[in-house]
């Protein structure tokens, strides 16, 4: 199974290697720029799909399989239908949308998750929506009901009182630092629908969540 997803991103990043030699160029992503706090600005420039992309080695070794609940590597499959419980049991999950999903760079993969975020949003319905649309300070000027503070996710989570966190699109460097700051300081659930290698210190993770896997999980629901 990790041949053929290590083959499977390989294939993606030569097909994009030459689209990410171009000046990156983004704008609000039709399917959520919804869920955009009505203060919120669009900055000169945002965290950009390849920036993960270039710390590939570095996520390789975290790499366990398609996903992992707590401590065991499982399939993606059971990994879902455990969401999917939580999901159902959880009094006030909230979802993030990280900038890999927040904003549109023009990659029809990106923009088809983001998407199928939309309908999954719709379907569960009593998701409350953050968005964390960059990773500069909000210094206090934020909703945390809105929004997540890049220093302090916590906050958010606090505020909300949130059961269950499930973060999607943020990309991985951040994502371990969300995920050390919500285990310690609140008593969420920590889901990590990674596109990637994964993150095995959330209570649940996906590796290389891609739209097929999203629409997936919406069926399951």
């Amino acid at each position: 199974i990790k041949e053929d997803l290590y083959n499977s991103l390989s294939i993606k990043e030569d097909a994009e290697e030459k689209e990410n030699r171009r000046e990156t160029s983004f704008g609000f992503s039709p399917y959520l720029a919804d869920f955009r706090p009505e203060y919120y600005r669009k900055p000169k420039a945002v965290p950009t799909p390849q920036e993960d992309r270039t710390r590939t080695s570095m996520q390789r070794e975290v790499f366990l399989g398609e996903a992992t609940i707590g401590e065991e590597v499982v399939g993606y499959r059971e990994a879902f239908d455990t969401l999917a419980r939580w999901l159902k049991e959880s009094e006030r999950p909230t979802i993030v949308l990280g900038p890999l999903v927040f904003w549109d760079f023009g990659e029809k993969e990106l923009q088809e998750k983001a998407r199928l975020l939309r309908e999954l949003i719709e379907k569960v319905g009593r998701f409350n929506v953050k968005v964390l649309p960059d990773y500069r300070p909000k210094l206090k000027k934020y909703d945390p009901s809105v929004e997540m503070d890049p220093p302090n996710p916590h906050h958010a989570v606090l505020h909300g009182r949130h059961d269950l966190t499930v973060l999607v699109g943020v990309h991985c460097y951040r994502t371990d630092f969300v995920i050390r700051l919500l285990r310690k300081y609140t008593d969420t659930k920590v889901v990590a629908l990674c596109g990637l290698y994964g993150h095995p210190t959330a209570h649940l993770s996906t590796s290389f969540t891609d739209a097929e896997k999203l629409e997936d999980f919406t069926k399951l629901l």
